[in-house]
């Protein structure tokens, strides 16, 4: 009787750990970016990629850009979207516009860090050979 209760309460845990995780987790198979580090003015492309071929259920608006301490930012802004209904995949492409890190968050799924550096010039060159402008 002991294991009966024993294993009956283990699978209650089990059930009730996956429809946590269900609840809570990301809705789409898979949401990422495809490069980790962008400079200002270059492109930063999402790719979501839906559990129902078929559609596109992401909606390109919901998908919410945050600093690291989980406020809104202004760091890249939206350029354009492209759904593949086929696949049911979505192409969000975002443009730098200033220098951070940022995530970004859509229903429970968050894309790791993107680190948006700062616009290389000719000039940072040319001072790095000389040993000025060097930063920590």
């Amino acid at each position: 009787m002991k294991k009966i209760s024993v294993a009956m309460i283990s699978l209650v845990l089990l059930v009730s750990i996956l429809g946590i995780n269900s609840v809570f987790g990301c809705c789409v198979k898979d949401f990422y970016a495809t490069n980790d580090t962008v400079h200002v003015g270059q492109f930063i492309t999402i790719v979501s990629v839906d559990y129902t071929p078929g559609s596109c259920t992401v909606d390109p608006s919901h998908i919410i850009v945050q600093n690291g301490d989980e406020t809104n930012s202004d760091k890249a802004i939206l350029v354009s979207s492209r759904c593949d209904p086929g696949t049911g995949t979505l192409t969000v492409t975002y443009r730098a516009v200033k220098q951070g890190d940022v995530y970004f968050k859509y229903a429970g799924c968050q894309k790791p860090l993107v680190k948006i550096l700062p616009k290389p010039h000719p000039m940072f060159s040319f001072m790095k050979i000389l040993g000025l402008g060097k930063s920590d």
